[in-house]
């Protein structure tokens, strides 16, 4: 990966929300190695940003670059391929599926490429213990409480190692010392040259960002 070019470019992009827009001019640069922490009150586009950048949704207009390839007009096959080979995704509601179990869906990202249930559980057990959810392995996702569930959430995100991470309100049901862990998790993340977003409504919040943004009137500004 040349760290001389952005992960991600964003060039002059508008999202909408319903009828409204809700950002307007987003020019953004992201490298590898940074740990960008994104700023913004409740309702203010960071998680219609967080689904742009992640490829979930389509900007209103303008352009979104991921790993130099243009991605605005991609069709959804495309996007989905990129989402899987790119993108960990982490989602302010955790998306977690019901019908299979915790390990299951911590793999499902390994299982979607191909790699086998074997090695694909096997490595499900090797990070399991960074969150404290190796005990839980074998349960429905319906028996687990909101926090356990963030950590499942945010173990399949991390479990490819994806080139970039978009965690939006990651936190949320997790006590300070999984807080802290998490932190480091995205940390080291970076520090092996990947690119982290990480999205909070919470001034007082303070995870080791090397860049700081926040959204004020429907801009995106850096700090």
């Amino acid at each position: 990966m040349d760290s001389t070019n952005p992960v991600i470019m964003l060039e002059d992009v508008w999202i909408k929300r319903g009828n409204e827009y809700v950002l307007e001019h987003v020019n953004l640069q992201l490298y590898p190695g940074d740990f960008a922490c994104i700023y913004g009150r409740s309702g203010s586009g960071k998680t219609s940003l967080l689904r742009v950048l992640a490829l979930v949704d389509r900007p209103a207009r303008g352009k979104v670059v991921l790993d130099g390839r243009d991605y605005s007009s991609s069709g959804d096959a495309e996007r989905a391929r990129a989402r899987a080979r790119l993108i960990g995704y982490i989602p302010q509601h955790d998306n977690i599926i019901d019908q299979l179990l915790v390990w299951e869906n911590i793999a499902l990202p390994l299982l979607l490429q191909g790699l086998g249930e074997e090695e694909a559980l096997k490595k499900t057990e090797r990070i399991a213990s960074s969150l404290g959810v190796e005990t839980l392995l074998y349960r429905r996702p319906r028996s687990l409480s909101g926090g356990q569930r963030r950590r499942v959430a945010i173990l399949r995100a991390i479990i490819k190692d994806p080139m970039i991470l978009v965690a939006d309100e990651p936190l949320t049901g997790l006590d300070d010392e999984l807080i802290r862990v998490v932190y480091r998790i995205f940390s080291q993340h970076s520090n092996n040259g990947k690119t982290v977003i990480y999205a909070t409504p919470d001034t007082t919040d303070n995870p080791p960002c090397t860049r700081v943004f926040r959204i004020k009137a429907r801009r995106l500004i850096e700090e």
